[in-house]
């Protein structure tokens, strides 16, 4: 059975303070906004490693079957929405 993600990839790729601290500690600098942007694509791209592991895309290809509250098991394909909006007047 595949578990359900219901979980924002934008709160997942959140930088965490300890980030800029070890940063700052590091190169003794202030990360730049290229960083914190390079920082931020690289914790997107090891969320979907883990999140698209060989037991989800063998789902995703071939479907899952699931029991549904009516009793009936029917063939499930799992499939990401994205919403992107943009609010350009803020």
């Amino acid at each position: 059975m595949v578990p359900i993600l219901n979980v924002p990839l934008t709160l997942i790729t959140q930088l965490k303070d300890t980030i800029f601290d070890f940063f700052r500690f590091t190169y003794q600098a202030v990360p730049s906004s290229d960083m914190i942007g390079h920082l931020r694509r690289e914790i997107t791209h090891c969320v979907w490693e883990q999140i698209l592991d060989s037991e989800f895309l063998k789902a995703y290809e071939n479907g899952f079957d699931f029991k549904f509250w009516d009793g009936a098991v029917r063939k499930v394909y799992p499939r990401f929405l994205f919403t992107s909006v943009d609010y350009p007047e803020k």
